[in-house]
């Protein structure tokens, strides 16, 4: 993907903003007629966000490690970056549940405190104070938003918490964690609007650089919203055609009705214990095994470990 580059004679954030609000708009439409995203498709969003706030942060990770994390908090022998990434997955899974309003200070605290657990830091009480400030100021930030909706006013929010120096040196994760609600807001869209962590990673010296000048900041980052919009719209597209193919391989029947479910569940945590599935679909493990036996046998899993120690895989949807 290439950098923008920003040209002064030619500036007109106008024709930028009007294509990000229409294609966002579009996405969040696309969004609220597929059913499934509020699981799987939103799952996606959150593994693809948190590795790019990790690349931010210095860190390559692979989508599958992460997956695997995710799936098996037990896993072992995982680098410092895949930790992390799981670390920014959980905290984006705590803003993605914030609501219209405003949150507190307390939730941006958590937002904080869960992305950064992994990290060792030791908080002593002159941090925690800093820490306290710095949620008290971006919730200020963000109520500006709920009094006045705008586009504008939302990409310059995300612009003041990257360029602010706050949270730890740890700025940009916040500017990037809170992204998807103040896109959300400042767009007036009823679901969150991610995608904008990929593209500032993709094109980081370029966002760098606009991050000084408020105007070109418009520029850069307002490109990168609507090419996000772009991307949500054709991964609704791409979700609907997959999950169509994988019952296609493994048809549900009368005595596994819960292959439906089932199949919804791997496409949004491709790799899984058998607990976890049974937390998430309410199964017993008796009626999970009917499951995993049916679509073991169409070749859409595969069985990795120990009886103690078993993960399922679902390549096709890594």
């Amino acid at each position: 993907m290439a950098d923008f580059e920003f040209n002064p004679e030619t500036f007109d954030d106008r024709k930028i903003f009007v294509r990000a609000a229409s294609v966002l708009s579009r996405a969040d439409e696309a969004a609220r007629r597929t059913d499934a995203f509020s699981g799987a498709i939103v799952r996606r969003h959150l593994r693809a966000e948190a590795v790019a706030i990790a690349g931010l942060e210095g860190h390559a990770v692979r989508t599958e490690a992460l997956c695997r994390l995710i799936g098996n908090r037990d896993t072992t022998h995982l680098d410092r970056g895949t930790k992390l990434a799981a670390d920014l997955y959980y905290a984006l899974e705590l803003s993605a549940k914030w609501g219209d309003g405003v949150p507190d200070a307390e939730a941006v605290l958590e937002l904080f405190t869960v992305s950064d657990a992994s990290s060792g830091r030791l908080m002593r009480p002159d941090l925690v104070w800093s820490l306290e400030e710095d949620a008290s100021w971006l919730v200020q930030e963000m109520a500006s938003l709920a009094e006045a909706p705008d586009p504008w006013a939302a990409l310059d929010v995300v612009r003041r918490i990257w360029t602010s120096g706050r949270f730890q040196s740890c700025a940009r994760r916040m500017a990037m964690l809170t992204a998807p609600w103040v896109l959300a807001k400042g767009f007036e869209l009823h679901e969150q609007a991610y995608g904008l962590a990929q593209r500032a990673r993709a094109r980081i010296d370029s966002f760098k650089d606009a991050g000084r000048i408020q105007d070109t900041w418009s520029m850069v980052a307002g490109a990168a919203v609507a090419e996000a919009g772009e991307a949500a719209l054709r991964l609704v597209d791409d979700h609907r055609a997959e999950r169509a193919a994988l019952l296609a391989i493994c048809p549900p029947e009368r005595t596994s009705s819960s292959v439906y479910a089932a199949v919804d569940f791997v496409m949004g945590t491709p790799v899984f214990t058998v607990k976890g599935l049974c937390e998430a679909l309410d199964l017993t493990p008796r009626g999970a095994k009917v499951v995993l036996d049916k679509m073991e046998d169409a070749g859409l899993l595969e069985v990795e470990g120990g009886s103690r120690n078993r993960n399922y895989v679902c390549r096709r949807t890594l």
